[in-house]
């Protein structure tokens, strides 16, 4: 593919996975995250907090022309509404949504002249929302409706291609690990019953691997897809 991409949150989960396939086909990653990577890999490694305009627009001066940016850096908050705090809804809203417009906005002269392609990981929870965990579940519906806007404003106008991927429950990484400690906590489960619960939901009865995500957006992204502008895609309901 031979395209300079830059990922947020890419130190872990499913952006790891991302970072990993498109560094195997041929990529310039960059990764973005506060953390430090779980593993080591060839990209290069920013530790920029995404809430931070001026430190992020510091750095897409930086790194100057890219072809391509995913948005995946994102928290999460379980409780039910009477114990949520400001700070909570606010750390989520201003990591999740602001965290998107900062990065897009930073790096979107980029994405203009070379006509790229915006990729926003937004959540199945964005439709279908889960119980007790009101921060994400509005901070992916603000996720999905902003990748519609932006492919409204930015495709016909600058060529660029906006579209969004949509898991459902994630195999193995840290968000679901903090779902499954969390959940019987709020909501006054066993464990055992938490696990019943999601597998009974699940379409397939199985948690999705977020390889198989990683490798079918560098499929989707080996080429340019106008046509996939203003786009869900869906991986489990």
């Amino acid at each position: 593919m031979d395209k300079k991409i830059i990922i947020t949150g890419a130190s872990s989960g499913l952006g790891l996975e991302y970072a990993r396939e498109l560094i195997k086909a041929g990529n310039e990653v960059y990764n973005v995250d506060i953390q430090k990577p779980k593993e080591e890999l060839d990209y290069t490694f920013y530790k920029v907090d995404v809430r931070n305009y001026e430190a992020i627009q510091e750095l897409a001066t930086e790194i100057g022309e890219i072809d391509i940016l995913i948005n995946n850096a994102g928290i999460n908050h379980l409780d039910y509404l009477e114990n949520l705090e400001e700070s909570d809804m606010r750390k989520v809203i201003e990591t999740n949504v602001m965290g998107y417009y900062n990065v897009t906005k930073a790096f979107l002269p980029s994405l203009q002249r070379t006509k790229g392609t915006i990729v926003n990981t937004v959540s199945r929870s964005a439709t279908t929302p889960m119980t007790a965990s009101l921060p994400y579940n509005a901070s992916k519906g603000a996720q999905l409706i902003m990748t519609e806007q932006m492919a409204r404003e930015l495709t016909k106008k600058n060529g660029i291609t906006v579209f969004s991927i949509s898991p459902n429950r994630l195999k193995g990484t840290g968000m679901t690990k903090y779902i499954d400690e969390t959940v019987p906590k709020v909501r006054d489960w066993t464990k055992e019953y938490a696990e019943k619960y999601q597998k009974k939901n699940a379409l397939v009865k199985e948690e999705t691997d977020p390889n198989i995500i990683a490798k079918r957006l560098v499929d989707l992204l080996k080429d340019k897809h106008n046509f996939l502008s203003g786009c869900d895609l869906h991986f489990g309901i």
